[in-house]
């Protein structure tokens, strides 16, 4: 199983982040409480576009189960399954090696998008 957490980065973030990337580990693993709080709200987007997008995309699907920011996807042939849980800022996903294709959609809605290893 692959784990990955997603982010956004707001426009005002990416140019620090193009120049310093490591920053961009930093701001996503910091405490979040007060200050640091309101520095993760500038570092990263919301992404509430996103959880319609995914549901719009798979909810024709059999093998596909929604339910409040919770997308699953298990291939029924194979078994492989792909889940995706959108936080506000934070998307974690967890999928089969070869069954990547909700990541590959978050991936190729917008280019802000910067991916972190668990």
């Amino acid at each position: 199983m692959e784990e990955y957490y997603i982010y956004k980065l707001s426009p005002t973030f990416i140019p620090v982040a193009k120049q310093f990337p490591r920053v961009i580990h930093y701001m996503a693993h910091i405490k979040k409480e007060g200050f640091a709080m309101q520095q993760y709200n500038l570092a990263f987007c919301p992404h509430e576009e996103l959880d319609l997008l995914l549901k719009n995309h798979f909810n024709h699907r059999k093998d596909y189960t929604y339910k409040k920011n919770i997308h699953y996807l298990r291939n029924q042939l194979t078994g492989d399954s792909s889940l995706v849980v959108i936080h506000e800022r934070c998307i974690y996903v967890k999928y089969t090696r070869k069954f990547d294709i909700m990541l590959n959609i978050i991936l190729q809605s917008d280019s802000k998008y910067v991916i972190l290893n668990r």
